[in-house]
């Protein structure tokens, strides 16, 4: 049997038969709990026929907390309105789904409302605005004429009908049993009574916390913002600066947007104050921390027009002066920037931080790495002249990340090694984080992998402390990368996807996981993966990858589509040189599937040049690779085994097993089709090794293609 223990009251008739039944133990109870998450997802799937995005399954799982009626009836509705496909675009660029209270649901939590008393409904009503948790004693407050007696009678019976509960950890402190709940209470208010009430909590709550009203600035803000219209803006501006700037030295990034963006979304978006132009600067920084770019510059750009009304001099350079990890995020700060930089007094720290700054920006681009240079010396020297070392790391770590942009590996490795050897415990773990990351890359291609485990392990623990989403992304992806380099594929893969967990739309990230499946075979998973890259590639990096994870495949239909969807990418939005190298990539593995073999011929000229890139020489096998095969298309035998050549050396010597049996598979098909004298046992001895190689790490594809290539040579 079955029933209901919140209907059941110590008076009920099966109060008693259960007493009876305990004393014989002839049963056992089960209590049913609500619906795991991958229990929702599953049912999402059933009832819509759709494999439910992770954020659709958070928001049902997040508004239903599991009730299987709820869930049901939700489900339903999103269904029927055509929802369940199709989340709203948020700010950060992510869908989201909107979970309204279906009717069903409202009607079951109403039926239950309705066996209260009036006076309990009135009481519930009123604390359904204060939130999902109450006071008592805020309630004593609130409610007109209400004696303590009264109060905790009205209390008892919304216990009693488990509307409400008791939160163990404070007297006095209550919850609603259930949100929807909650919002089934609130939204039978109008709205011009909805404001009042606010208004009345938000004053309530002041009063009630005194002088600890800033340690609960968070809870304050929601309902200054919601009784503006009746309260004004400056106690919301002014608990709005106190929750964002605490929660931004705690690194809750999203907690700070979430509430500055609160603070600021009202009439007060048009006064011209430090202190709105404050709180613009820090959630700016909070959504700049969490990867939500335009909105981040946004704030940034509203709170430099506000400083500079107020000829705020010192808040203007703090804006501009701010970094981003993504070079898209420099590049559109670059107009703040050079605001701020042309009212810096000359060789100040100001100065020389926007210089640091500035030469990162200014490295993005094509033919300006030089100045960028010029700009770290300047600022270099504006350190060492006035003995500041924040200064002097902060240049260190931003010209050794231009330098990594700018393909400028020697100047990489010296400057983010000099950014760790000056560094002390207490200085800003950001830039520190990415200098650890450099030099992890460094000792990869030198075939050190103790020392790249070293330095990879103090990049996570930095990023880690900063709170930085971005960045605790950024390390972890690199590492899946140098990893999947390795051969690593389920280190690769745990690296790849903590990396998601913190950045879901990291592009980057989502590539490596893409090749990762791709070169052990799992192509279902590795579909999944490249057709998550459509649209979010900055670089060309995820896209070039997305073809060759394609080509992997076999597939002709998947490698049309990727194409078609690769088409333009080299229309970067930045140039750098490392950017350039990945353009150029892309045209030569689209080239076979678009150009003539003269055509071919004419890239295979013009892309050459590449082999004098220091890039070529610091890891990317995959140049190596792709050259090589436009090489051998048109024809170019000698120059084809040249390029395979380079590629298989910098392999052993950085000790990357998948990309030595690649390499060793490519030359040995070259050998085999020129022929010449002691060409076939080469190529067989390759062909050992990529086989050897092949099966120890479980690439499937590249063995078929060995194996094949085998027949050709007992033939």
């Amino acid at each position: 049997g079955n029933y209901r223990d919140m209907e059941l009251n110590r008076r009920h008739p099966l109060s008693i038969t259960l007493g009876e039944l305990s004393r014989e133990r002839l049963f056992e109870r089960v209590l049913l709990r609500g619906l795991q998450k991958h229990d929702v997802q599953r049912f999402i799937e059933v009832a819509a026929g759709i494999d439910p995005p992770s954020a659709l399954v958070d928001a049902v799982h997040t508004q239903t907390e599991g009730n299987p009626l709820f869930v049901t009836e939700t489900v339903r509705l999103l269904i029927q309105e055509g929802d369940i496909t199709s989340g709203a675009q948020t700010e950060g660029g992510t869908s989201s789904w909107e979970i309204r209270i279906p009717e069903g649901v409202r009607e079951v939590i109403g039926r239950r409302l309705d066996r209260l008393s009036e006076r309990c409904n009135e009481v519930l009503t009123m604390a359904s605005v204060v939130g999902r948790q109450f006071q008592f004693g805020l309630l004593m407050n609130l409610v007109d004429d209400a004696s303590e007696n009264m109060l905790l009678d009205v209390m008892d019976e919304a216990l009693e009908a488990r509307i409400i509960e008791e939160v163990p950890s404070e007297v006095g402190l209550y919850q609603f049993a259930h949100a929807l709940m909650q919002e089934t209470l609130s939204s039978e208010l109008s709205a011009n009574r909805t404001v009042r009430l606010h208004a009345r909590i938000a004053e309530a709550l002041e009063e009630f916390y005194g002088d600890k009203a800033d340690q609960h600035a968070a809870d304050l803000v929601e309902h200054f913002a919601e009784a503006e219209i009746v309260l004004g803006s400056d106690r919301l501006i002014k608990y709005g600066s106190v929750a964002v700037k605490e929660a931004l030295r705690l690194f809750a990034f999203e907690e700070a947007a979430y509430t500055g963006g609160r603070a600021l979304q009202s009439s007060s978006d048009g006064v011209d104050s430090v202190e709105v132009a404050e709180l613009h600067l820090m959630t700016g920084k909070a959504n700049g921390g969490l990867r939500n770019l335009d909105v981040a510059i946004g704030h940034f750009e509203a709170a430099f027009e506000m400083y500079e009304v107020l000829g705020d001099h010192a808040g203007m350079i703090e804006v501009g002066s701010y970094n981003f990890v993504s070079g898209v995020g420099q590049v559109a700060m670059l107009p703040l920037l050079e605001r701020a930089m042309a009212i810096a007094v000359p060789n100040t720290a100001e100065h020389g931080q926007l210089l640091s700054s500035h030469g990162v920006s200014i490295s993005m681009y094509r033919d300006r790495y030089a100045d960028g240079l010029a700009e770290f010396e300047q600022a270099e020297r504006i350190a060492l002249d006035n003995d500041d070392h924040q200064l002097l790391l902060r240049v260190q770590t931003d010209a050794g990340l231009a330098a990594q942009w700018g393909s400028d590996f020697e100047a990489a490795f010296a400057r983010s090694k000099a950014a760790v050897d000056i560094a002390r415990d207490d200085d800003d773990p950001l830039g520190l984080s990415m200098a650890n990351v450099s030099l992890s890359l460094f000792s990869e291609f030198e075939g050190d992998r103790e020392q790249a485990d070293l330095y990879r392990s103090r990049a996570i623990e930095l990023a880690d402390r900063s709170g930085d989403r971005q960045r605790m992304s950024t390390v972890r992806g690199t590492g899946a990368r140098n990893l999947s380099a390795r051969g690593d594929w389920d280190a690769a893969r745990r690296y790849g996807l903590e990396s998601l967990e913190f950045y879901p739309e990291d592009s980057r990230t989502i590539s490596t996981l893409a090749m990762v499946e791709a070169e052990t075979g799992n192509f279902s998973e590795a579909r999944k993966y490249s057709d998550q890259l459509t649209g979010q590639d900055e670089h060309g990096f995820a896209s070039l990858r997305a073809l060759e994870v394609a080509e992997l495949s076999g597939d002709e239909t998947w490698i049309a589509e990727m194409v078609e969807q690769t088409d333009g990418i080299d229309d970067t939005i930045h140039q750098s040189p490392s950017t350039n190298t990945s353009r150029d990539l892309m045209r030569v593995r689209r080239a076979p599937y678009e150009l003539s073999s003269a055509q071919m011929v004419d890239l295979y000229n013009e892309v050459e040049q590449l082999r004098h890139r220091d890039m070529i020489g610091r890891g990317a096998e995959q140049a190596f690779l792709s050259i090589g095969r436009l090489a051998a298309a048109c024809e170019f035998s000698e120059k084809a085994l040249e390029w395979f050549e380079s590629g298989l050396s910098f392999a052993r010597k950085a000790n990357r097993p998948p990309n030595i049996a690649w390499h060793a598979y490519e030359i040995a098909g070259v050998l085999l089709e020129r022929g010449g004298d002691g060409d076939s046992e080469r190529a067989g001895e390759l062909q050992d090794e990529a086989i050897a190689i092949a099966t120890e790490l479980g690439m499937k594809p590249l063995l078929e293609r060995v194996l094949a290539q085998r027949e050709i040579l007992k033939a």
